[in-house]
């Protein structure tokens, strides 16, 4: 599929605007992505604070990047989507800075899950 950045503002401005509930949303999965980097991540993440139910978040598959991944932790660390409890990026080359950014939040959020794809992820040396 080909959201990515534009479809995937779109589609969260269009969800917020109408007070959307969001237990889960998944933009990506194993098979395959939309092509979401991080402009698509940081109108998701600015928006965090409309989808206070959200539990599951998929993002796999995607271009997030290193800066979608430190946008992403930040807003996590910010106590921004306060409910999540399972985060997938795996396949998204956040690299060294992402995985870092990530490990942080996850050391601060217990009930968080954060699952990535070493092998796919291209993390390279911390």
């Amino acid at each position: 599929n080909g959201l990515g950045d534009a479809g995937a503002e779109a589609l969260v401005r269009g969800l917020a605007a109408g007070g959307q509930r969001l237990g889960r949303l998944s933009l990506g999965n194993e098979v395959g992505g939309n092509a979401i980097g991080s402009s698509g991540v940081s109108a998701l993440t600015d928006a965090f604070h409309v989808f206070d139910e959200l539990i599951e978040l998929r993002l796999s598959n995607n271009q997030v990047g290193a800066r979608g991944a430190v946008g992403l932790a930040t807003a996590l660390g910010l106590g921004g989507a306060a409910r999540l409890v399972r985060l997938t990026l795996a396949s998204n080359r956040i690299g060294p800075e992402g995985v870092a950014a990530l490990r942080g939040v996850g050391a601060s959020r217990a009930e968080l899950s954060i699952t990535l794809s070493l092998q796919l992820a291209e993390v390279g040396a911390a």
